[in-house]
């Protein structure tokens, strides 16, 4: 019997429908908890691996560099607003009054996100579109400062992901159906 067989007659697909349309608490925290990491492993891989490797490729020009990572970042940026709407919406899912050690963590990498976006993106992209039309640029320390906002970001997620776990963890050994 194949899988599709298997699934019709076990009601299968009727059973997830039921079981998607019907998300309890602990199934959005559990959403919140990955999602968190799941963001994490984004800006890890990109800005911390990616950006710097691209430019060590022999035969890769500046400008196609600068073109790509130009692409990569607003992709990320768009993934990060993405997954960032997603925590939040879960997170006052979970629990309508946050504590302020979990509202900290969870504002603070929006914050950094909000500066990313409409400061450090938009000066950063000046600054490619600068080099490649050829101009030579004086020294900046934007690339320090998105540098650093994004090892924080990633720190402050990864406090909020503990802190999760830590919850989701108490309240689930407890059976508490009150959690987070």
């Amino acid at each position: 019997m194949g899988f599709l067989a298997y699934c019709r007659k076990k009601n299968f697909w009727d059973y997830m429908n039921k079981k998607i349309l019907t998300f309890d608490k602990k199934d959005i925290a559990f959403f919140c908890f990955i999602s968190i990491f799941i963001w994490i492993g984004f800006v890890c891989s990109i800005s911390f691996m990616e950006a710097w490797l691209k430019f060590r490729t022999p035969n890769l020009s500046l400008e196609v560099g600068l073109s790509v990572g130009q692409l990569v970042f607003k992709a990320l940026n768009k993934v990060e607003w993405t997954l960032a709407i997603f925590l939040t919406i879960c997170t006052f899912l979970v629990k309508k009054k946050l504590k302020v050690a979990n509202s900290i963590f969870l504002y603070l990498p929006l914050s950094i996100l909000i500066i990313q976006t409409y400061w450090l993106l938009p000066a950063l992209g000046e600054r490619v579109e600068a080099v490649l039309q050829g101009m030579s640029l004086s020294k900046s320390f934007i690339h320090f400062y998105y540098i650093f906002l994004e090892v924080a970001k990633v720190i402050f997620l990864f406090l909020l992901g503990i802190k999760m776990f830590k919850d989701f963890k108490l309240n689930y050994e407890r059976k508490d159906e009150n959690f987070l």
